[in-house]
Formats: C-alpha cells, structure tokens, sequence
C-alpha cells in the first residue's frame, strides 16, 4: 500500500520524523511542497493529480495532507484543500482528521487532513523544553526592528536549537546538530505536549 503525507516543506519533513520515528518504517514518503503551494492552487492541484496517478498505479493507498493554518481560519484552509480534492478525486473532507475513502478507477484511497496552528514554528516554541534566552533575546532586537512576524519566529526557533542548545563546538557542525533530531536528543523539544495531540492523532492513520 501507498502511504503518502504532503508537507508544506522540508522543516515540517524533518520534524515529522523526530515526532513519529516510525513513519519512515512503516514506509510512508514525505512529499514536499517547497512552500509554493501553500496557497497556490495550481501548484497544490499539480501535486494531488500526481499523487493521484501514482496511487492508481500501485493499486490504492493513504494520502495525508499537512498545511500550516497561518491567518487563515479553519474553514477557508480547509476549502482550499476541498477544491483540489473536488477537482482531482471529485470529493470533498468535511473537517480536518476527517479520513474519507476514495474510490476512483477502481483504487481505493484514503484522504485526510490536518492544519498546523498558527503554524509550525509557533507550535515548535510552545514545545520548547529548555530555556531560552538568547531566542527570546534575539527575538526582542527584531522586533524592535520590525521585523515579520514570520521571519521571527523562524528566527526564534533556529536561535533557541543554535545557541540555547547547541555548545560552541556543536555549532561548528551546525548541519548536523543544528537540527530537530540532534537537538532532540538533549531533550530541547517536550515531545509528549498536549499541543501535539492533534498532529500525533493525524499521524496516526499511518
């Protein structure tokens, strides 16, 4: 069987997999969007209708689709994903972690979804499990600058996993233990919050 979970990019890939280590076991492929289809209908379209076609050719499967909610609300995120389900399997979900069974030339595929809030990086921060000073210092400077939101809190959790919990030495190697996996295992990030219990209980259909 065919398990697929569409992401936005590679950060919610990589996080993905510190989360649920086991979905790369149990064979389920990470597709990334590269953020271009976030709010790109042609694009998120072009995705879908290439899932589609693989899953016809491996006789079915399991498609999951991870999108940030950003400044959006629930319904309109989950209408933008609904008109690329209507236009390329000719159904629509009725909530998030709504799985529907889609049976198309004869495949059956099952389509769920789920909406990170706001966002992953947000989410990331309210997980934190180490102080963080120098992030939340950085975080002060810029915006005192005006910085976007966005790009802050970007910015907050690189700062938090490269100088809250990386040493100097590890930061010479800033590839390898500048990342979620490294940094989790000096216990930076609490991976058992209630804040995950939504994203754990998407997950778990596959």
């Amino acid at each position: 069987m065919r398990k697929v979970i569409v992401v936005e990019g590679k950060t919610d890939d990589y996080f993905i997999k510190v989360l649920r280590p086991d979905i790369e076991t149990n064979g389920v492929l990470i597709e990334k969007l590269q953020g271009l289809g976030k709010n790109d209908s042609r694009t998120f379209n072009k995705e879908i209708n290439k899932q589609k076609t693989s899953f016809i050719k491996a006789g079915g499967g399991k498609l999951g689709i991870v999108l940030d909610l950003d400044d959006e609300n629930l319904e309109d995120k989950l209408a933008f994903v609904n008109t690329s389900l209507k236009e390329i399997f000719d159904t629509t979900l009725t909530s998030e972690n709504d799985v529907k069974t889609i049976v198309y030339e004869e495949t059956n595929v099952e389509v769920v979804c789920y909406f990170i809030k706001p966002n992953l990086d947000v989410l990331l921060r309210g997980i934190a499990n180490k102080p963080s000073n120098i992030a939340d210092c950085v975080e002060q400077c810029l915006d005192q600058e005006n910085i976007k939101p966005k790009e802050r809190e970007k910015k907050w959790v690189d700062t938090y996993m490269r100088y809250d919990i990386c040493d100097s030495k590890e930061r010479e190697n800033a590839k390898e233990k500048v990342t979620y996996q490294f940094t989790n295992s000096k216990n930076a990030w609490n991976l058992g919050h209630q804040n995950l219990e939504e994203l754990n209980e998407f997950l778990s259909n596959f």
